[in-house]
């Protein structure tokens, strides 16, 4: 592969942190971690054009630790903290935020608690929901249903400005535009 499109990647022992910076037309950097990291790494995608974004994998404590394992009160505080960072540099975003629409746990009511929290961040807070897929410890669950996807994503939308779906192709979707047909 061409020097350009080769990749860096710099993983942050301990913390699970990993950064991957790609020498594309534009230096991009993705940040996936518990933001134990976060000043330098917010500072780096500032700089260079990249991009820090958020799992924000639910509202609900005690669901965060069935989720995951760990409080999600330092991810709230770090996304606020980020999101200061938003308005220098709005077209190009500095800060994005995901939640993975897993069935069973992460509904529709989470969903509005989340959206809520960045809007009054910032409403124009990019936020992607993502369809779940099983796969590992979760394995036994379903793909994420059409039904909840679209509860979400209504309850998204009624706080947020830029609202999107991703993996649709789960339920057999070419993108966006046809899953808002279908609403």
């Amino acid at each position: 592969a061409s020097d350009v499109y080769k990749r860096q990647v710099h993983y942050f022992g301990r913390t699970g942190a990993y950064l991957v910076i790609s020498l594309a037309a534009v230096l991009s950097l993705l940040l996936a971690t518990d933001f134990l990291v976060l000043a330098p790494a917010a500072r780096l995608a500032l700089g260079s054009g990249g991009n820090l974004k958020f799992d924000l994998k639910c509202h609900t404590p005690s669901l965060s630790h069935a989720l995951s394992g760990v409080d999600n009160a330092r991810a709230y505080s770090n996304f606020e903290a980020v999101a200061r960072l938003y308005g220098r540099r709005p077209k190009v975003p500095v800060l994005t935020a995901t939640t993975l629409l897993v069935p069973g746990y992460v509904d529709s009511v989470e969903v509005d608690r989340i959206a809520r929290f960045i809007a009054g961040l910032d409403p124009s807070i990019p936020y992607s929901l993502l369809l779940f897929h099983p796969a590992h410890a979760m394995s036994d669950l379903p793909v994420t249903p059409l039904s909840q996807a679209q509860e979400c994503y209504r309850a998204a939308i009624q706080h947020l400005d830029n609202v999107n779906v991703g993996n649709l192709h789960m339920l057999g979707m070419r993108g966006l535009r046809e899953f808002i047909d279908r609403l």
